[in-house]
């Protein structure tokens, strides 16, 4: 794609990471107490909106400590389409968004069965 200036502009990644497989690799973490915490470690989640495009943004309940890139697995939202595997891109200290694979109407996506989690893998 290029602007009316001239200015070439790159692809901005969303959804899936590009040769990742979810069946192929299982997360593992850890929890503050050391104790391991298969499936990832929770982001305590406040509210998370579609804005009718394919961008969620998330707002969590305390400073999440995501790095552009990382990735997190959705669960359990109210559009099936906002659930996956995803990489983050952090907006503020307590704001994160993430692409999905599609268009998402407008509204809350946040249900009492959401659960988000940072993946790590060993």
């Amino acid at each position: 794609m290029q602007t009316t200036n001239g200015v070439v502009m790159g692809p901005t990644p969303v959804g899936r990471p590009v040769g990742y497989a979810l069946e192929a690799v299982m997360p593992l973490a850890m929890t503050d107490a050391g104790v391991p915490a298969p499936g990832g470690i929770p982001i305590p989640v406040l509210s998370m909106l579609a804005d009718g495009s394919p961008v969620i943004r998330v707002t969590t309940k305390a400073p999440h400590g995501l790095a552009p890139n990382q990735q997190i697995a959705v669960e359990g939202t109210v559009d099936p389409r906002a659930s996956g595997m995803f990489s983050v891109s952090p907006l503020t200290a307590t704001l994160f968004s993430y692409g999905c694979y599609d268009w998402i109407p407008a509204g809350s996506m946040l249900s009492p069965e959401t659960m988000i989690t940072l993946v790590v893998t060993a």
